[in-house]
């Protein structure tokens, strides 16, 4: 651990991050003992529930009718509702989006503020 605390503080010391590329003025160099150490795995995080949406993402009020301007995307009112899909809600997340941004652009290109 010392080899990797004085290699990131050197990193620091220089301005340059050869290894992941972080900008300079997001480094921060580790001059103080003591330092702890665990070891985390990536993880994908889910939430259920959320607003109503229709196919274009529109969030719908408690009338069931689009709400002007709001879309949503991801797990925010989730196509499937309050099961756990664990990995299935990353192409959700990108299936949502674009379809957000496809209705969004295609209402902009026929109804011009």
């Amino acid at each position: 651990m010392a080899r990797a605390v004085d290699a990131w503080n050197a990193a620091c010391d220089a301005g340059a991050d050869g290894d992941f590329g972080r900008r300079p003025e997001t480094m921060m160099p580790l001059r103080r003992a003591p330092y702890y150490l665990a070891e985390v795995w990536p993880l994908v995080i889910n939430t259920q529930g959320g607003p109503a949406h229709d196919p274009q993402q529109r969030v719908l009020d408690v009338h069931g009718q689009p709400i002007a301007g709001l879309y949503a995307a991801g797990e925010l009112g989730s196509v499937f509702g309050h099961v756990y899909m664990a990995g299935g809600n990353l192409a959700e997340c990108l299936v949502g989006g674009r379809h957000a941004a496809e209705h969004l652009a295609w209402r902009r290109e026929r109804c011009p503020s």
